[in-house]
Order: structure tokens, then sequence, then C-alpha cells
């Protein structure tokens, strides 16, 4: 499975045609029938559109499965949930907004791999001191817009 994310949002009746972009929920990802051409085409990873979730490649078919799993208290699903929404995000938007997401991304990923991978069955979100959920929690405010200078970006869709 594949690692990596790339998230397109506008305010038109097509998000991924809109002019601006904005981070979008996972919710989005899972329903959306057509993702920017950024996401469903990802250069750095042939054939997967996320090039490492804790060390896995992931077709848009996979990413869609992952976001449709239910999390049962599974700390990873919960975390994979927000990472991917945020990993696409990242890609469909404007890459020069990579520090105020970034760091977080690479640290959420390597508590999923340090958890043992995506439904891996974890039930603490603490793994080796690490605190999982303040990475879960700081990807949701990225995916929903509540992070200060670190959302919208005009052009960033296409």
């Amino acid at each position: 499975m594949a690692t990596g994310l790339v998230v397109g949002i506008g305010a038109a009746a097509d998000p991924v045609a809109a002019t601006a972009w904005c981070p979008r929920s996972p919710g989005f990802w899972k329903q959306a029938r057509k993702w920017p051409a950024r996401v469903e085409d990802n250069g750095g990873c042939p054939g997967s559109v996320i090039c490492n979730l804790a060390g896995e490649s992931l077709t848009k078919d996979e990413v869609i499965a992952y976001l449709n799993t239910p999390p049962r208290g599974d700390k990873t699903v919960i975390m994979a949930f927000q990472l991917l929404a945020a990993k696409l995000n990242y890609l469909a938007g404007n890459p020069n907004q990579s520090a105020c997401i970034k760091p977080t991304l690479d640290a959420a990923n390597e508590w999923l791999l340090k958890a043992g991978g995506f439904g891996s069955g974890q039930h603490s979100w603490s793994v080796n001191g690490v605190d999982g959920e303040a990475l879960k929690d700081r990807l949701d405010d990225y995916n929903n817009l509540r992070l200060p200078n670190c959302g919208c970006v005009s052009g960033g869709s296409s």
C-alpha cells in the first residue's frame, strides 16, 4: 500500500475545477468521484497516489478503502484517516506551505509505522513515548482549516 496524500478543494460546484485550493476533510476524499490532477498523477509514485503510508504505497481505490474502514478503537485506523486526507491535501495544494504541515505529516507517518501500520490493532495513542493523539489532532485541524496561515491558496487545484 502507498503513502502520500493529495487533496484539492474549491468553492465551485466542481471543487476539482475551482481556482482556489483549500484542504478537505477525509470525507471529501472518500466521496469525490474525481480528484485533482496533481493527486491522480503523482509522478513520484507510479501507479499509486500515496507513496508512503507507514512504508506502503496505495492506489486511489486502496486510499478510499482505508478511509471507509471503521476504526473499532484502533488508533492506527484513526490516525490513517487524518493522515491520508492531509497527505492528499498537501499534494493538491501549494508546496510552498510545506513548513506548516510537512513536519507533522512526517511525524504522524513515523508514529503509524512504529505502531505497526494501518489496522495493527493499536489501542493507545502513546507509541515509544510519542503522543499520536496530538499529531492526529493537528492533522485534523489542517484538514478542517483550523491552522492559521496553513489553508487555502489560489490556483492550487489544477
